[in-house]
């Protein structure tokens, strides 16, 4: 319930005040004697999601950082799981000034979600933060493409947000690489 609560704080109503419930769903899950290190992981992956909500990058990195050493330590470091924690860790060092941070996390996510060797499965939304990171590290060519790859997939998919971020994103690179 806890859970529960901070993530409807998170979306709709106030982020700060979900950390506060993920607080309390870990000092319930340690006392309730029914603590699984799957169920810590969640715990600890919805405490720094609830720190980047709510404008906290410093306090949501670190948390990030211990929630990916537990889901490797649980064998666990090349799922979906694992790849949307990186997508939100490498959003939370873009946030901080840290491209070469954001660009390792978010090719590492694009990796795990490419394990078959295409991008069927990976999401546009992933393509297009880690194309936004290489237009911002001067990469800008590369960064066009992967937005175009990115729009063509939300495309493909019907996800007209993902579809407007990779186009807008091409068109900022466009712009400057002075292709008017």
């Amino acid at each position: 319930c806890e859970l529960r609560a901070a993530e409807i704080e998170r979306e709709d109503v106030d982020p700060a005040a979900a950390i506060a419930h993920v607080q309390r769903a870990a000092r319930l899950l340690e006392t309730s004697g029914t603590a699984t290190r799957l169920l810590q992981v969640r715990v600890a992956m919805d405490l720094a999601e609830s720190f980047r909500a709510a404008g906290r990058p410093v306090d949501a990195a670190a948390a990030f950082e211990e929630a990916y050493a537990r889901l490797e330590a649980l064998g666990r470091g090349d799922t979906e799981t694992a790849g949307t924690l990186l997508n939100n860790w490498g959003m939370t060092h873009h946030a901080l000034g840290q491209p070469l941070d954001a660009l390792r996390l978010f090719e590492r996510a694009v990796a795990i979600a490419s394990a078959d060797g295409s991008d069927a499965s990976v999401s546009p939304i992933l393509l297009t933060n880690l194309a936004r990171v290489l237009v911002d590290l001067g990469k800008v060519g590369d960064g066009v493409n992967l937005a175009d790859r990115s729009a063509a997939l939300a495309d493909r998919d019907g996800n007209v947000v993902a579809y407007n971020q990779g186009l807008a994103l091409r068109a900022a690179g466009y712009r400057q690489l002075g292709n008017l």
